[in-house]
């Protein structure tokens, strides 16, 4: 369970972690419901009120819809902080982590909420 669980489904952080990880790519809608897991239609609404709040742009790219995060919201920074600081750091270090792979190094991150305080995990394999 994450801390922002009370916010944001799990399907709802995995899409949003990935899209903000790779704030500057564009995502196809199959790409987005992949990531966010089993469910079609879930992955569609899911996308639709991210487009409808702003949180994400919605472009047309000759007979393709793609998204990408909106850098402009107002709330894009907190969303990205909040983001990055609990569901989306497994994913900006294991990106970073990416030009080491060839040590066989790799770290598993998780944050937790446990007694009224936050506890974060890290593990190298």
């Amino acid at each position: 369970m994450s801390i922002v669980d009370f916010m944001l489904s799990r399907r709802q952080q995995q899409m949003l972690g990935a899209m903000i990880a790779h704030a500057d790519r564009e995502s196809g809608a199959n790409e987005l419901i992949s990531i966010g897991g089993p469910g079609v239609g879930a992955g569609r609404n899911v996308i639709k009120d991210f487009v409808r709040c702003a949180v994400v742009i919605q472009r047309r790219q000759g007979n393709q819809v793609v998204y990408s995060i909106n850098a402009a919201n107002p709330i894009y920074p907190e969303v990205r902080s909040i983001c990055l600081k609990t569901f989306g750091v497994a994913d900006v270090v294991t990106q970073a982590l990416l030009p080491f792979r060839e040590g066989s190094c790799w770290l598993s991150s998780s944050v937790r909420w446990h007694a009224g305080q936050i506890g974060r995990t890290a593990t190298w394999i």
